[in-house]
């Protein structure tokens, strides 16, 4: 809209806005009001005019001012609401200006002017009705028959006759024509008004009921989208939460909630609360029996209340929510009720309708079989994780077993090579015993029993330490905690033998933590790393060992550090195979490191070597987890 038609209808509004009733005369005094307007607009500009030419200025100021307040109050009362007297007040002034004309010189001299009275006659018609033009027309005449008779002269007084017999038959016959003119004037006005008005009425129920198939496309929308959404999810969370804001938003509702009956049957409790406020505990479970939601399951019928706080059914809780007008469905599936859903306005004087219950049971039903599928799916992911999980721990194992199957095929492989050695030797010398028994050299026959009986110790030690091996795992001690600090000290007193012999030294740190777990086992752990780095110390004149431990991932990791031989990269992960040794001239079975990493390993750590090579010493890394 232009301001020009912005103006134009505010002036047309200000116009219309006076307090007459009746429809006929309100549209005239609209008229009128527009012409005592411009007349008020030109007596303003000829005054104006008259104080730049006029003689006399303030004469000229006095006239426009006299003649500009003649028609200000008449639209003063009109817009008051005195039609009749408004009009009044505007003939008056005709009938007493003639009068006082004619009084002041004669009736001859002043026939001119009788036309002014025609006019004020014409005006009572037309504005007023038929009374006033009646009363106007007798008043009319009285007065020219009253200074027609009043003159003396006989002369004159034939001539005053015929100018007032003249104006009573014109104005006679103008009166029946204005009379009959003006009650149809009247009419048709009232008709064009009527069907004005018909025609406002007509366009009023075309828009509202333009308004209602928009709201009623609008939720049909809405409610096409709460469907598709409800359709598209299988997460029950999120559907639940969905479902209740769009289920408020299709019906305007200020709050919403989803109960749903527990697996035994015997509680409800409410979910995805909307726009409810949480320090009322409404969330609880509900015993079967009591509040709104279980006679809604019960009954599995609707219930749309004006107002929740009044109903039998309402709870002490939900009570402080302020909720009014509620709407609550039951959530049928087949034979099953799941539960409900509701909306509520807190609003006293907004109420839902029966065609919003209509809405919020159609999105009932579509969410029933929504939260059914989603549990159906829920079910059907549970089995299908768990089946992954058989299945990864069956190939898992698989795993395990091939990798101990190859471990076993090497270990009898290596087993039965490293105690053949033993035998091929005692054999060996037990013929050479023979023979030197039948050559009677008791030398050499000394020197055949020492080398049968160091093969035989051999054999042994080699035999203990496998026994060890195959009980790692499968005879466990109970776990308890332990003094980290005094395991070691128990350690180093079994293999202190070893360490005086080279003169190692031997560095334990003081911020060692406690760990847990077999601690028989644990201490065979350090006793075999410690005996190891002092074994493979190799020429070093300063052997050194040193026990601590570092934070990985907030994790400890304990290490077992020396100076000795150190390790090539491409042994760092053999070494912990059966019988490997990276000095076959040093003593030892080449099963403690095996042992050591199943122990390890049993306790659900690991372990690792460092080094940087040869003659730079070597680092065994270990974990137990806490």
């Amino acid at each position: 809209m232009t301001k020009s038609e912005a103006k134009t209808s505010r002036f047309r509004t200000w116009l219309n806005n006076i307090s007459i009733k009746d429809p006929v005369n309100r549209q005239m005094a609209a008229f009128l009001q527009i012409i005592l307007l411009g007349l008020i607009i030109l007596f303003v500009i000829a005054m104006i005019i008259n104080l730049f030419l006029a003689t006399d200025p303030y004469e000229a100021l006095i006239q426009g001012l006299e003649f500009s307040t003649i028609f200000a109050i008449p639209l003063i009362l009109l817009r008051r609401g005195y039609f009749r007297i408004s009009i009044y007040y505007l003939i008056a002034p005709f009938l007493i200006l003639i009068t006082a004309g004619i009084y002041a010189a004669d009736l001859r001299s002043e026939a001119e002017t009788l036309v002014f009275l025609t006019f004020a006659i014409i005006m009572a018609g037309l504005l007023i009705g038929r009374r006033a033009l009646i009363f106007i027309y007798i008043i009319s005449v009285a007065i020219v028959l009253f200074f027609a008779l009043q003159e003396q002269d006989p002369t004159l007084k034939t001539d005053y006759i015929d100018i007032a017999g003249t104006f009573i038959l014109i104005n006679g016959l103008i009166s029946v024509f204005i009379a009959s003119f003006g009650s149809t004037l009247r009419k048709s006005l009232q008709s064009a008004l009527q069907r004005e008005n018909d025609l406002k009425d007509e366009i009023k129920a075309r828009k509202s009921i333009e308004a209602e198939l928009k709201n009623a496309l609008e939720r049909e929308q809405h409610l096409n989208e709460v469907t598709s959404t409800i359709s598209s999810k299988l997460d029950l969370n999120t559907i639940l939460s969905t479902v209740v804001q769009l289920t408020a938003e299709l019906v305007a509702a200020d709050a919403g909630a989803i109960s749903l009956i527990s697996p035994d049957g015997q509680t409800v409790s409410h979910h995805n609360l909307y726009n409810l406020p949480e320090d009322l505990k409404l969330e609880a479970p509900i015993p079967k029996g009591s509040g709104l939601s279980w006679h809604v399951i019960e009954t599995r019928q609707s219930v749309l209340l004006g107002n929740y706080i009044a109903s039998s059914h309402s709870l002490p809780n939900w009570e402080a929510t302020n909720l009014h007008s509620l709407i609550e469905v039951p959530l049928i599936v087949g034979d099953s009720c799941l539960g409900t859903l509701s909306v509520a306005k807190q609003d006293p004087n907004l109420r839902f309708s029966e065609r919003d219950l209509t809405l919020v049971e159609t999105v009932g039903r579509q969410t029933a079989v929504a939260i059914q599928n989603a549990r159906l799916f829920e079910v059907q992911q549970n089995e299908l994780a768990e089946r992954t999980r058989v299945e990864k721990e069956r190939e898992e194992l698989i795993v395990k077993l091939e990798e101990q199957n190859d471990e076993l095929t090497r270990f009898t492989y290596t087993v039965s090579h490293d105690l053949r050695n033993p035998l091929v030797t005692i054999k060996g010398f037990l013929g050479m015993l023979n023979k030197d028994l039948k050559e009677n050299r008791p030398d050499k026959v000394r020197s055949d029993f020492d080398r049968i009986d160091n093969a035989a110790d051999k054999m042994d030690a080699l035999l203990t330490d496998l026994l060890e091996l195959s009980r790692v795992g499968r005879i466990v001690n109970p776990p308890v905690e332990i003094d980290t600090v005094r395991l070691i000290q128990d350690a180093l007193d079994s293999v202190d033998a070893r360490i005086r012999s080279r003169s190692t030294s031997v560095n334990i740190a003081s911020d060692l933590p406690t760990i847990f777990g077999d601690r028989t086992r644990l201490r065979e752990v350090f006793e075999n790393l410690i005996d190891n780095a002092i074994k493979y110390m190799g020429e070093q004149t300063n052997p050194v060992v040193e026990i601590g431990t570092r934070n990985q991932r907030d994790e400890p990791v304990f290490y077992v550090k020396d100076n000795g031989l150190g390790i090539e990269e491409e042994y760092q992960e053999r070494i912990f195979s059966l019988f490997e040794k990276l000095d076959p001239t040093i003593d030892g079975t080449g099963i403690g490191l095996a042992l050591v990493k199943r122990i390890i390993e049993t306790h659900g750590g690991e372990i690792w070597v460092e080094s940087d090579g040869l003659g730079k010493g070597s680092t065994f890394y270990f974990t137990i987890p806490r």
